[in-house]
């Protein structure tokens, strides 16, 4: 009795909730149609895992097999020694020896089946084991070696086919093998070898195309999925490259043969490729709501409606109010309507609330520095008045296109004497092994420059990097790049609410990926060289790999603020900040600190020559603002969005501390210890000092250095603090007439 109750109550209970709309399961989904009771398996139908579908062997098709749940009673099969060898065997036939993974795995199932006649398998199982013996180290690699060797003996390859489709490997087991077998082999064979030539045929016409188009039309590439697809196809694109690579002219032609063959994998894959011009995920455009929102909104509109007919008819428009309790029931009905719209709405701003919270939790762990600034500076609406394009080109023309001379005072004597003990750098030799490594330190999908070529292509494409490290060695030499690789994208991002004002953005600038490879390269030695000579000051926490930056300069500030409450001591801080520091600091300045510092001569005439062709396009929201020809060119700042410009840009800043290094004064921290006098953490810079009269001194050698290199302090942002015997005495900015600070007009 009690197992016929068990058998009939599959359902759900009598009176059981139902859920709300979207909750459960709807008709026909997996859940419900799990709630009735499974049909037995026919006497006659056997379980043994050693019985194959009938018309296995015969057809030879993976679709015509199943392999049974467990809840069906099937137990899971136990995979011996000798299994687990056939499968590596039938692995390296179908794969040629892992030479070709295209279309393997109808090929692997065939083989096992002719190894393993009596076992029920498909080609997933089969894939899935076939990896997994090979991640979990069950043989070594001296045994794959051999199942390899015997799955395909080393015969040498005469052409590319074979390569693609090899040829039937000598088996140790001779058994027979059916006609439909063989006619599906052929048949798979020539798919294959008809995949590859029709991959061929895409990529030499999307290469030909990319390079008679002019740069301005080429399509946006996007972000593929990683998956074992995808992987295959980029790999035998890959091994077509070389021969398109050997006839390059150049880097721009390069660039031109790698972009067609990320193009080919998005045809060849049936990726879609967004238009030129197309703005992309930009501010612009407006974020589609849910679909949970859009529901809610749709029954809250329902119930309004509802609403209305009560409305109409509780001020007596075409109801008699003079029926029994027809008052009440109207007021009733009202009541009701607007408590069910008012919770609508609370489920809306519940939701939204939740939706918020896990978008934040997520970016937090993802991008902290994303999350802060999103805190920090909400997203600007699109409907926000937007500033006039002419007056944003306008603006930083004035600060790119005005070129100024640094002025070399008294100080560069002490600056000169300080770098006569450097040694002079080693010439640049761009090897293979720099540029993997410059490209394996990349990340793989930030937003390119104007040759839409992503990163993640140069690691895709291993077989350009012997070409770029030859093209980049030759560029380097002959001191020269083509103008593609010198012009940027700048995008504008507003810094505040205020979208009018054209000083209110921030210049993002996106450079070509491979102008960032070169510069990556070059960076690496010359940070090897600034390392072994000990250049960058100690003080400078921006520019060095694994310092924590800003935590150990507010550790700092943490302990000497206690230090100085605790003893009751004198102390005095400023704080400077230079107004747009990365886009005024002089190109003559620039390449006097290479001077300097001793970098290779070949590095300095190489920078040289680039500086002169730099150009950038500025884009708002995802548009640009003017016409390709016309682009803003640099003469003044840095130019942003590659690894070198942070570093060339400190080595700019290290004269100053070498300055305040040499002044003698400083914050003690104990007696007999060492002056800390400044702090730095790229531009932004904290002067330390045991007093004002002290504090003044190192003042005055910061506005002496920055009025040479004509590089202008924002005294809106400089602040100065006095503490005698441990209270805060004097707090206030910092005034320009005891600085003797000159004004450099920006705009």
């Amino acid at each position: 009795m009690m197992m016929e109750q068990q058998r009939a109550r599959l359902g759900p209970l009598p009176g059981g909730r139902q859920g709300a709309s979207g909750a459960g399961a709807g008709r026909g989904s997996m859940r419900a149609a799990s709630q009735h009771s499974r049909p037995a398996l026919p006497p006659d139908r056997s379980t043994l895992p050693s019985s194959p579908s009938e018309g296995l062997a015969s057809t030879g098709s993976p679709r015509a097999q199943s392999s049974e749940p467990a809840a069906g009673g099937v137990r899971r099969m136990k995979w011996t020694c000798d299994m687990n060898k056939n499968v590596m065997r039938a692995y390296y036939r179908a794969t040629g020896g892992e030479t070709g993974r295209t279309g393997y795995r109808a090929a692997m199932y065939r083989e096992f089946l002719l190894l393993e006649p009596h076992l029920t398998v498909t080609e997933q199982n089969l894939a899935d084991r076939a990896r997994f013996i090979q991640r979990s180290n069950i043989f070594n690699a001296t045994e794959l070696g051999r199942l390899r060797r015997e799955a395909v003996p080393e015969v040498p390859a005469s052409s590319a086919e074979q390569i693609v489709s090899p040829a039937a490997p000598v088996r140790e087991e001779t058994e027979p093998m059916s006609q439909d077998l063989h006619a599906e082999e052929e048949d798979t064979e020539g798919t294959v070898s008809l995949d590859i030539e029709r991959m061929g045929r895409i990529l030499e016409e999307t290469i030909s195309e990319i390079r008679n188009a002019p740069l301005e039309d080429r399509p946006r590439l996007s972000r593929i999925a990683l998956n074992i697809a995808s992987r295959d196809v980029i790999e035998a694109i890959n091994e077509m490259l070389p021969q398109h690579l050997a006839g390059s002219t150049g880097l721009d032609d390069t660039a031109s043969i790698l972009f067609g063959a990320a193009l080919a994998v998005h045809r060849f894959i049936g990726i879609k490729t967004m238009k030129p011009g197309h703005p992309g995920r930009s501010a612009n455009n407006t974020k589609a709501e849910p679909a949970w929102k859009r529901r809610i909104e749709r029954r809250r509109a329902i119930e309004g409606q509802g609403l209305c007919a009560p409305l109409i008819a509780f001020n007596g428009l075409g109801v008699r109010l003079d029926q029994p309790d027809i008052t009440l029931k109207l007021t009733e009905r009202i009541d009701d309507l607007k408590q069910k719209i008012a919770a609508w709405g609370n489920r809306i701003r519940r939701y939204s609330e939740r939706v918020e919270r896990f978008q934040q939790n997520r970016l937090f762990s993802s991008d902290q520095k994303r999350f802060y600034n999103r805190l920090e500076c909400p997203a600007v609406c699109s409907t926000s008045p937007q500033p006039n394009p002419a007056d944003l080109i306008a603006f930083w023309r004035n600060i790119w296109s005005r070129e100024v001379e640094h002025d070399e005072g008294p100080w560069i004597s002490a600056i000169e004497e300080t770098c006569a003990a450097i040694r002079p750098m080693n010439p640049v030799a761009i090897s293979t092994e720099d540029v993997v490594g410059a490209v394996r330190r990349a990340a793989n999908w930030k937003s390119p420059g104007p040759d839409g070529l992503h990163h993640y292509w140069l690691k895709a494409f291993s077989t350009c990097h012997v070409t770029l490290a030859r093209q980049f060695q030759e560029a380097l030499e002959q001191g020269t790049l083509p103008n593609l690789f010198t012009t940027g994208i700048t995008h504008l991002a507003p810094k505040t609410t205020d979208t009018v004002d054209p000083s209110k953005y921030r210049p993002i600038t996106c450079l070509t990926t491979i102008y960032k490879t070169l510069t990556s390269v070059l960076s690496s030695k010359i940070t090897r060289h600034v390392d072994d000579n000990n250049i960058m000051s100690g003080a400078q926490n921006g520019c060095r790999g694994g310092s924590r930056g800003t935590k150990e300069l507010l550790l700092i500030d943490s302990v000497a603020g206690q230090l100085v409450k605790r003893n009751r001591r004198n102390f005095a801080a400023a704080w400077i900040d230079y107004k747009k520091a990365f886009d005024s600091v002089p190109h003559s300045w620039l390449l006097r600190v290479l001077e300097l510092y001793k970098i290779d001569c070949t590095v300095q005439d190489f920078l040289r020559s680039c500086m002169g062709q730099w150009s950038t396009i500025l884009c708002l929201h995802g548009e640009r603002l003017a016409a390709a020809d016309d682009r803003i060119r640099i003469r003044r700042g840095i130019f942003q969005g590659d690894c070198l410009s942070p570093l060339w840009f400190c080595m700019a800043l290290n004269p100053l501390s070498t300055l305040l290094e040499g002044s003698g004064t400083g914050f003690q921290f104990r007696r007999g210890g060492t002056k800390v006098h400044h702090l730095l953490y790229m531009d932004d810079l904290k002067l330390l000092a045991p007093n004002a009269t002290r504090l003044q001194e190192l003042l005055n050698l910061t506005t002496g250095f920055s009025n040479s290199i004509r590089m202008e302090l924002g005294l809106d942002k400089c602040a100065v603090l006095h503490v005698e015997r441990g209270q805060v005495t004097h707090t206030v900015g910092i005034n320009p007439d005891l600085l003797n600070i000159k004004t450099h007009v920006m705009s």
